[in-house]
């Protein structure tokens, strides 16, 4: 069935009436109306086109977020922030070395002082203190309705 068609006098430029005959010529068009109709509908699927790929750009970003970001962050910080304080730390210890006319060193792997042992361990039980604080947190923010707290006492619904 054939749309109904109306009739309307509009004010175009030279260059859009020369696009609508170029676009007229081309597509074998009778009526300049028929190649109007052809530059709305292109318009619309361009757009449409657009929509979609912006989607599957938005889709991706968010599938590799997931599958990578977390790992991503973690090494971003470590990196960071570690690395600043490993570049200070050399650069002390390297002035201390010149300070004192230390020329040969013993490493750890040769003889390992027992205040190197504490602090490596304080090291190690500051990570696993924030690795349970963080599973804490992220079990917390699991329970936000009464339905998906379920078994929990009442007092943990309302955290």
């Amino acid at each position: 069935m054939k749309e109904r068609t109306f009739k309307k006098q509009v004010y175009l430029t030279q260059g859009a009436i020369d696009q609508i005959d170029s676009v007229q010529k081309a597509n074998g068009y009778r009526t300049i109306g028929e190649a109007v109709e052809h530059i709305i509908r292109e318009g619309n699927r361009q757009d449409n086109q657009q929509l979609v790929v912006q989607a599957i750009a938005e889709q991706t970003a968010k599938l590799v977020k997931e599958s990578i970001g977390g790992n991503i962050d973690i090494i971003r910080r470590r990196t960071g922030y570690s690395d600043i304080s490993s570049k200070v730390l050399i650069e002390l210890m390297n002035m201390v070395f010149i300070q004192m006319g230390i020329e040969k060193t013993t490493t750890t792997d040769m003889f390992e002082v027992p205040q190197i042992k504490q602090a490596h361990q304080k090291v190690r039980d500051d990570i696993a203190s924030y690795k349970v604080k963080k599973a804490d947190r992220q079990d917390r923010n699991k329970v936000t309705t009464n339905s998906d707290a379920e078994g929990y006492p009442e007092n943990m619904v309302d955290r």
